[in-house]
């Protein structure tokens, strides 16, 4: 980070691209440094040296499997305590997240969107835009089989069915909630 603060401080001091009003970095990442107060407490410094000193917000994209398939990718248990450290961090920047569904994890899907959806509306985000809207990635491997396939379709299934239903049954703003989640949530 200090190399990053380095380079946005040279390029901002000297006019390279002139920048008069604020300006973002998304950082896709899993997130880890979460399970550290040590260095949770040092990206949150970080956080506020950039907006302070650069007029510059960090955000995140945290990239991961869900609470209910955890053991794919991290191979270990991340504990409640972790989760919430990052629901907070997210909170806090505006930050989102990406969520990657695998064939490992299609069994899960369904049960990680309900649990995402929870903690979401644990700080009122679908109604004060306060994070985005879960975005899903479809991980596109050879393991993927029929049944895996179908798995994944009746997740899809599943998924719109339930924000449709979230969203009153109006096709206008669930068109705008796809397509343009930014305008549905500024509504």
């Amino acid at each position: 980070m200090d190399e990053l603060y380095n380079y946005f401080n040279y390029m901002i001091n000297n006019n390279i691209p002139k920048i008069n009003e604020e300006s973002y970095i998304l950082i896709p990442c899993n997130m880890r440094f979460c399970e550290d107060d040590n260095k949770l407490k040092k990206v949150k410094e970080y956080i506020q040296k950039f907006k302070n000193n650069l007029n510059t917000f960090i955000l995140f994209s945290w990239s991961t499997d869900g609470k209910y398939s955890n053991n794919i990718r991290e191979k270990n248990f991340l504990s409640d305590d972790y989760y919430k450290k990052v629901f907070d961090l997210m909170y806090e920047t505006k930050s989102g997240l990406h969520t990657m569904i695998s064939y490992e994890g299609i069994d899960n899907a369904i049960e990680n969107y309900k649990w995402f959806k929870e903690e979401y509306l644990k700080y009122d985000n679908f109604n004060n835009n306060r994070f985005p809207i879960p975005y899903f990635l479809e991980v596109r491997n050879h393991g993927w089989t029929k049944e895996s396939i179908f798995k994944f379709i009746q997740f899809l299934d599943f998924m719109v069915n339930d924000r449709f239903a979230f969203l009153d049954y109006d096709l206008e703003k669930f068109t705008k909630h796809l397509f343009f989640p930014e305008k549905i949530l500024l509504e």
